[in-house]
């Protein structure tokens, strides 16, 4: 009798947490959305995207969330069409229990701004993935020009990790050659600061423009790019800055190991 009692009181206590929960998820979900709140990483200095047109982009997408209850937010659909905009890395949707739409994204990082042969102006980020203009917001970084004849298509990816097995092919795309070039100018603060363009010359050749002195760098290629700037870093500030920055016109540094110098183009 008395285990019979038990298991009563137990199933009424196990209806009775069911029911609770079912009155506790009817109610949050007839919660009215009370808030959007929007955090956009400027971290690495960029404004490609701003709160305003994530607002806009909600709305096209799900309307007026505010007059909406939870159970109505499409927080997938929200999410899947921020990540699509060409400037978002990443983005982050959630609802609270609160009833406060949550919106965390992060931006993407261009590293190079290229210049087609068909005067075509479009990024390269740190990803390897191309990035569209903006026309409310430039961002500063090295510029690439010349005889580039890849366009700009979507948010393309260069493949980079295909790319990386065959490292020691000459006859990769521009825009890979391009990318390890201002990866590395990018990652390094001298060259960053030095580095003002990288130039494709009618031999396909990559060449180097600094901000400081009348001369090119002839890099030829991404090959070792690592350490012919190293060596080359090694040159400007025990050779360079005795003899002055503008004594030579051309600095080559395409073969390994080597950097011959020449007081004409």
């Amino acid at each position: 009798m008395k285990r019979k009692l038990f298991i009563l009181l137990w199933v009424v206590l196990a209806v009775g947490v069911l029911a609770l929960l079912f009155v506790l998820v009817t109610k949050h979900n007839s919660t009215l959305c009370s808030k959007v709140e929007i955090n956009i990483d400027y971290s690495n200095g960029e404004c490609f995207i701003s709160v305003e047109d994530v607002n806009a982009l909600i709305s096209k997408t799900a309307g007026d969330v505010l007059k909406m209850s939870i159970s109505e937010v499409n927080v997938l659909k929200i999410e899947q069409n921020i990540d699509a905009n060409p400037y978002v890395s990443s983005s982050e949707v959630f609802l609270g229990v609160d009833g406060i739409l949550k919106i965390n994204i992060k931006q993407r990082k261009p590293i190079c701004r290229v210049v087609n042969e068909k005067n075509m102006s479009f990024y390269i980020d740190a990803d390897g993935k191309l990035m569209p203009i903006n026309s409310q917001y430039t961002a500063r970084v090295v510029v690439a020009s010349g005889k580039i004849p890849e366009c700009y298509s979507g948010a393309t990816n260069l493949n980079i990790t295909d790319s990386l097995a065959i490292d020691t092919m000459l006859n990769k795309p521009t825009l890979q050659k391009i990318y390890f070039i201002a990866r590395y100018i990018d990652s390094d603060e001298f060259w960053k600061s030095h580095i003002e363009q990288i130039f494709v010359n009618k031999y396909s050749d990559i060449e180097l423009v600094p901000k400081i002195g009348d001369h090119l760098i002839l890099v030829g290629n991404d090959l070792n790019i690592e350490e012919k700037l190293e060596n080359l870093k090694i040159f400007y500030t025990k050779i360079l800055n005795k003899v002055g920055w503008d004594k030579y016109k051309l600095i080559n540094i395409k073969f390994k190991n080597q950097i011959v110098c020449s007081k004409t183009y």
